[in-house]
């Protein structure tokens, strides 16, 4: 199941990537399809990030964050180590929001990066890029990001 959201997801993300690559640098957007909410920036370098958030494709889908870099490679937080540093604090975006200490992780990671103006990338603990949203833009795209765990969606 975890293949097929894989899939689902990166053929959604090409196209929110595709349009995102065109758009002014960090300046999140968002896009709704079939059950999920993505919310996407690029950076002044080229580099993607696309979280993608289950709510309402059913339960054998979990949110996800995926990270395009303008060198081509790929990640995603169910095959990487991903971390973003927001504010001097450490994020680890877990692999999945199905038990408690992974919706903990979900939930406290959707909490910061809605209200960040600066964040850096970890991959596998190695910094790989930077994003400084516009502040405007943050308060007007993520101020009600709807991104909750799986766990806490079904309580």
């Amino acid at each position: 199941m975890k293949k097929l959201l894989t899939i689902f997801s990166l053929l959604c993300c090409s196209v929110l990537f595709t349009h995102h690559a065109m758009a002014a640098p960090n300046l999140w957007g968002s896009s709704f399809a079939q059950g999920f909410i993505e919310y996407g920036i690029v950076n002044d370098k080229g580099d993607s990030i696309i979280i993608t958030c289950n709510i309402g494709a059913g339960d054998d889908y979990d949110n996800s964050v995926a990270i395009y870099l303008a060198s081509n490679k790929q990640y995603e937080n169910e095959k990487s180590e991903l971390e973003f540093v927001i504010a001097d604090e450490s994020y680890p975006i877990p692999s999945e929001t199905e038990t408690r200490s992974g919706s903990n992780a979900w939930d406290s990671f959707v909490g910061a990066i809605s209200t960040a103006t600066q964040f850096d990338v970890y991959v596998d603990n190695k910094k790989i890029t930077t994003f400084s949203p516009k502040a405007n833009n943050v308060k007007k795209v993520l101020k009600d990001m709807d991104c909750s765990s799986l766990v806490n969606r079904s309580e």
